[in-house]
C-alpha cells in the first residue's frame, strides 16, 4: 500500500511540475515541486514501479529548465539592480538542491555592491581640496562609509 501510494505521489507530481509551467512568476510554487521531487527515494518507487521513469524524466528536465531560468532571473535581477529579485531568487537555490550556487552568486552580487560604494567614495575622496579641514582624515572618512555601506548591504 505504501509503495503503491509513493508510486502515484511521483506521478502526480510530475503532472503538477510539468501543469506549473516551471515560469519565473511562479517560482516558489515549481522550486517547491522540485525540492519534493528531489526527496523522493527514486531507488525505492524504481523498485516498485517500472511506470515512473517516465515520470522522473519529465520531473528531471522540469529540475533543469528551472534551474536556468532561475539563473537567467537571477542574473537579469543582479544587471537590473532589483535588490527584492535578487533576495527573491536567491532563496529558491536552496529548495532545488544548489545551496553552493545560491551563495556564490549571491556573494559575487554582495562583493561587486561594496566595490560599486567603495569607488564611488573613493572618488568622491580624491575629489577634496587640500585646503578642505577634513583633509587629513579624509581616507578616514571614506573608509567608515564604506564600511556603514557594506554593513547596510549585508
Amino acid at each position: 500500500r505504501r509503495e503503491d501510494g509513493l508510486s502515484k505521489y511521483s506521478k502526480f507530481l510530475a503532472s503538477k511540475v510539468a501543469s506549473s509551467g516551471i515560469n519565473a512568476e511562479y517560482g516558489e510554487t515549481a522550486a517547491s515541486h522540485i525540492n519534493k521531487y528531489l526527496q523522493i527515494d527514486k531507488k525505492l518507487i524504481s523498485n516498485i514501479d517500472d511506470d515512473v521513469d517516465g515520470s522522473f524524466a519529465v520531473l528531471k528536465d522540469a529540475e533543469l529548465r528551472f534551474i536556468n531560468n532561475l539563473n537567467n532571473r537571477f542574473d537579469s535581477a543582479v544587471k537590473e539592480n532589483d535588490e527584492k529579485g535578487v533576495d527573491r531568487f536567491v532563496k529558491l537555490y536552496p529548495l532545488v538542491g544548489r545551496r553552493e550556487d545560491g551563495l556564490s552568486n549571491y556573494s559575487k552580487f554582495l562583493a561587486s555592491k561594496v566595490a560599486s560604494r567603495g569607488q564611488h567614495h573613493l572618488t568622491n575622496a580624491l575629489k577634496t581640496s587640500k585646503d578642505d579641514k577634513r583633509w587629513g582624515v579624509m581616507f578616514a572618512d571614506t573608509l567608515t562609509r564604506l564600511f556603514e555601506d557594506t554593513a547596510r548591504i549585508v
